[in-house]
C-alpha cells in the first residue's frame, strides 16, 4: 500500500484554504443540523405524549428534556434490527 498517496492527500487538504477552522465548522455545522432533527422529533413525540398519553390514559405530563431522555433511554434499551428475520423452514 503506497502510504506516500495518502500523506499527500492529507497535506493537500490541510494547506487549503478553509484549514483546520473550515473543517471545524463543517463539523459543527453537521453536528447542529443533527441535532436540530433531533429536537423536531423529540417536539413531535412530546406533543404526541400529551395529547394521547396524557389525556386518553391519564398518565403523567412530561417536560420536553424528559421526553428526549426517555427517547434516548428506549432507544439505547431496545436493539433495532435492519436485517430481514430468517424463517427456519
Amino acid at each position: 500500500m503506497d502510504l506516500d498517496f495518502i500523506k499527500d492527500t492529507i497535506e493537500d487538504k490541510w494547506d487549503d484554504s478553509t484549514g483546520c477552522g473550515g473543517l471545524i465548522l463543517i463539523i459543527l455545522l453537521v453536528l447542529a443540523i443533527v441535532f436540530g432533527f433531533c429536537c423536531l422529533a423529540w417536539w413531535i413525540e412530546w406533543l404526541l405524549w400529551g395529547a394521547i398519553a396524557v389525556n386518553v390514559f391519564s398518565l403523567p405530563a412530561l417536560t420536553f428534556w424528559q421526553m428526549a431522555g426517555l427517547d434516548i433511554l428506549l432507544g439505547l434499551l431496545i436493539p433495532h434490527s435492519t436485517s430481514p428475520s430468517k424463517s427456519k423452514d
